[in-house]
Order: C-alpha cells, then structure tokens, then sequence
C-alpha cells in the first residue's frame, strides 16, 4: 500500500506524460491519472466506479487552476454576507442563489435558471466554462459506463438541463474538531464531480469505515450517485459519504451534479421524475 501511494504522489508531481496509474488511495477510490485521454482510459475510469464507487482523476492544470480561481471568488462571496433581495429569497428560498445556515453556506446554479443579481459576472462567466467541461466529462463517462445503453438513452442519462453546481462552504466551528457538519448520506442523482476541494472533511465509507477524501494536487474527486445505481440494476454503486470538522480552518468545494432527464425511465419503469419527487416528500420538502 505504502510503495503504491508514495508511486502515485510521484506520478503526480511530474508534469511529463505517464501511463494510467490504479491504487487505493487512503482506502477510498481509485487514482487514475492521464495526461493524453484515450479510450481505454476512460473505460478504466468506468470499470474503477464499478469497482471501487469512487475515482480520483488528474485534471489539467489549466483546469485545475480555473476551478480554484472559482471556489475562490465564490468563498469570498458567500463570507461577505450579501443579501439577496425580498422577491429573489421567495423565488429561491432553498433552490438558487445563497442559502446560509450556522452549518454551511451555499450558493448554486442550475442551466436555464437565472441567478441573483448580487452575484458577480465573473462567477456567472467562470461557471459556464467549468459546467461544460464537467458535463463532457459526466457524459462521456456514462457513454463508457458498460451499461450497453442507446446513444440517445445514454446522453438522457446527463442531460444538461439538469446539471447543478454548488459552491459550499463551512466555516470554522471553534473547539467543534471532530463534530459532525453534513450527515452520512448518498446523492440522488448520477454523478457528483468534484474539481475543487479546499480543507479537510469530507469522508466516504469504504469497507464499512468512514475514510478521508484527500485528493492530490490538481485532481478531480467523483462518484456515483442513487439514479445511476438504480438505473444500472445495482451493479455501478453509490457512495456514502459525510462531512465531519476535522480542525480549526473551515472547508469549502465545488460540486458538479450531473442528473438524469426527470422523464427518463428505470428499468423498473419508475421515472426518475417519480423517483426524486418520493425521496423529496420523505424529506418533507414537497407534499
């Protein structure tokens, strides 16, 4: 294990092309890294959520750079305390915009979904950017997931009508080390991409044990979600995870949902529509 992360942290210093590398990280995914994406790798990334729910990928460091600069002015955003006006809060109370609680702050986008003006233009431009890089990636992904879809039926499976990306903060809870801040729980939809993470918590569990998610530098951190563990019959599982204070400094990231077309059938004959309305009424946040 030992000789096999100290030649992945080598790997990922070096800026020369390599070949795909595949380790336990931690115990929690696989690493796989690329330089030059081609076929068998991104088959390699698909066969590494099968197996191990979780992937950790190299991203460009142009890429990497882009997502830093974002979860950056977003983090500055969200801690100046700019308010949202009255008709925004009721267009957007828990949806779009900043919703902060003593736990976490958050702000969002969804496509086709306009954004309070309080937010600056250079976010709104950096997110399109970021949001079409990651969607290709979500889309190719499932493309190369083995789960023998039709071509139309497999891009349902990331329809970019439904993507979210969430800016997410947490800041630091003085003498709470080691107090839980987001409970265990799986997400609902496809995938969840995460190209920036920025302090440790976050956790995943991993052979029945509660694991740290630390990504090397300029990596990206992904993983299933319910809706695609329902709809590959169970073989491509999803991840539980949590967020749990783990010193003094507060923690923040970006995450990329890529979900299903809400009219999208599973295999069962369920809608995902019909899905995701049930797991919210057990929430309580329809009726």
């Amino acid at each position: 294990m030992k000789e096999a992360e100290a030649s992945t942290a080598s790997c990922a210093r070096e800026a020369t092309p390599c070949p795909v590398i595949r380790c336990v990280l931690q115990g929690c995914g696989r690493f796989i890294m690329f330089r030059t994406i081609s076929w068998h790798q991104w088959t390699d990334v698909a066969d590494a959520l099968v197996t191990d729910s979780a992937v950790f990928i190299s991203l460009d460091e142009g890429i990497a750079q882009h997502a830093n600069d974002l979860l950056t002015r977003c983090e500055a955003f969200l801690r100046s305390g700019a308010e949202l006006e009255e008709d925004e809060k009721t267009m957007f109370p828990k949806r779009l915009g900043q919703h902060v609680s003593s736990e976490r702050s958050v702000l969002q986008f969804k496509r086709g979904q306009p954004v309070p003006a309080v937010v600056p233009s250079e976010i709104l431009d950096m997110v399109t950017l970021l949001a079409a890089f990651l969607g290709g990636v979500a889309t190719t992904l499932i493309a190369f997931s083995g789960l023998d879809l039709e071509r139309s039926r497999a891009l349902s499976l990331c329809d970019p009508r439904e993507w979210v990306l969430n800016a997410v903060h947490y800041p630091s809870l003085p003498g709470s080390s080691g107090t839980l801040r987001f409970p265990p729980h799986r997400d609902w939809g496809i995938l969840a991409l995460y190209p920036a993470i920025r302090g440790a918590g976050l956790q995943a569990q991993v052979g029945g044990k509660w694991r740290d998610v630390v990504p090397p530098p300029n990596t990206m951190f992904l993983y299933a979600g319910q809706t695609l563990t329902k709809m590959s019959d169970g073989r491509i599982p999803s991840l539980p995870h949590r967020v749990v204070q783990m010193t003094e400094d507060g923690r923040s990231a970006l995450i990329y949902y890529a979900d299903a077309s809400r009219t999208l059938r599973f295999p069962d004959g369920e809608t995902v529509g019909e899905y995701i309305d049930a797991k919210l009424r057990k929430i309580g946040q329809i009726p």
